[in-house]
């Protein structure tokens, strides 16, 4: 989907989290958002109802999330984000403007 996004020269439509993610690699300036940030924790709070604190909402009931605890294990999507985030560095850096104009549609 990525890539699709990113070669398409005529692109209209803005795909997110793909520009923000971009405009990061390229050291620009974003509007706050939460997805992969590293610092969500810091703006988001997600309660259950049972009182349970997690570092946001998309956490709630994942007890290896939950705040006072270790998590024993990695984040399943884990593997995913790097394969996902290696390849779109490396297509950021063959080509830097197009990832330049790509961030800035919409």
């Amino acid at each position: 989907m990525f890539d699709v996004w990113f070669d398409d020269l005529d692109r209209t439509i803005a795909v997110e989290p793909f520009g923000q993610h971009i405009a990061r690699i390229l050291g620009d300036a974003v509007a706050h958002s939460c997805f992969c940030t590293r610092s969500c924790h810091r703006f988001f709070l997600g309660i259950s109802p049972d009182g349970d604190l997690f570092p946001c909402g998309m956490f709630q009931g994942e007890s290896a999330f939950r705040y006072s605890k270790i998590p024993e294990t990695k984040d399943y999507y884990g593997a995913g984000y790097r394969m996902y985030f290696e390849h779109a560095l490396r297509r950021v850096h063959e080509d830097v403007s197009r990832a330049t104009r790509a961030c800035r549609v919409g």
